[in-house]
């Protein structure tokens, strides 16, 4: 039964207890804009309630998450997003889980949950763990043949990275090879792909050998390029509630495995002496 809220001036179609924890249930059949979805959603966590969106049949993902889906994310124990869809036909909920960048796409993998499923089955496939620090390197000789072709543009997504690559004398074609490596949780960054990791590797390159890198200085330096919108992340439920360093750090690894970085463990990492020969 749907239960008005006053002081949030909203009515969601089912609220429950669960475990100690309000949750608002909302079936959005229809497409309405993002400005109502993010207004509802944020009266919803202002007031302390969890929301799941559950997706009717003219919004469900089909063969490819959008942007659109993504405010109508929800996230797990473990930090990590889900989308709800519904399925009248098969009376099931379709839990789209495990989201990832892959080659040139979001990957993620479908749950089905019958209306019939007991208790522990449902809290099995909403504590699921994903592996985010999973990397696919992108060939660079196709990728290079894009990047040229995309100079020629005016494309304000892309202007900053190929100011940067001007700016610090770096060709397409001498560009490193780490920066075609996607990480797996870089769909939550709004920034061209090559950019941030450009501006990742340059940092890098510039520490002094004797310095160490600690996720506290990789905060500080992220919040720095944000400030300049060098870095921007999509607008995604709870955000300041995920690990938003976890794109960064898993690309410092791999800087690590390619021999730009030496791992001191703790999540720290200092630059590898060019003398010192590392075993990749």
């Amino acid at each position: 039964m749907e239960k008005f809220l006053p002081g949030m001036n909203q009515r969601p179609d089912l609220l429950i207890d669960y475990n100690g924890t309000t949750v608002a249930i909302e079936f959005q059949c229809s497409p309405i804009s993002k400005k109502t979805v993010r207004r509802r959603t944020q009266g919803y966590i202002e007031n302390n309630i969890k929301v799941k969106w559950i997706l009717g049949e003219k919004l469900k993902v089909d063969r490819k998450l959008s942007t659109r889906h993504y405010d109508y994310l929800s996230l797990n124990q473990h930090g990590q997003y889900n989308l709800l869809q519904l399925d009248e036909k098969e009376k099931e909920i379709m839990i789209i889980t495990n989201i990832r960048s892959l080659y040139k796409s979001i990957d993620f993998k479908k749950v089905r949950l019958s209306f019939n499923s007991d208790r522990k089955s449902v809290e099995k496939i909403f504590s699921l763990q994903c592996d985010q620090n999973h990397t696919v390197k992108k060939l660079k000789t196709v990728e290079t043949k894009k990047l040229y072709q995309l100079s020629f543009y005016k494309d304000e997504r892309t202007r900053r990275f190929f100011e940067l690559l001007y700016l610090n004398k770096i060709s397409i074609q001498s560009l490193p090879d780490v920066v075609f490596c996607t990480v797996s949780t870089e769909w939550m960054i709004r920034t061209f792909s090559y950019q941030w990791k450009l501006l990742l590797y340059l940092w890098v390159k510039n520490i002094p050998y004797n310095e160490i890198i600690t996720p506290n200085r990789l905060s500080r330096k992220i919040t720095e390029w944000k400030k300049q919108t060098d870095i921007t992340f999509h607008s995604l439920p709870e955000l300041e509630k995920i690990d938003t360093l976890l794109p960064f750090m898993t690309f410092l690894n791999i800087l690590t495995r390619k021999g730009y970085l030496t791992d001191l463990g703790d999540c720290r990492w200092v630059r590898t002496h060019k003398n010192i020969t590392i075993n990749i």
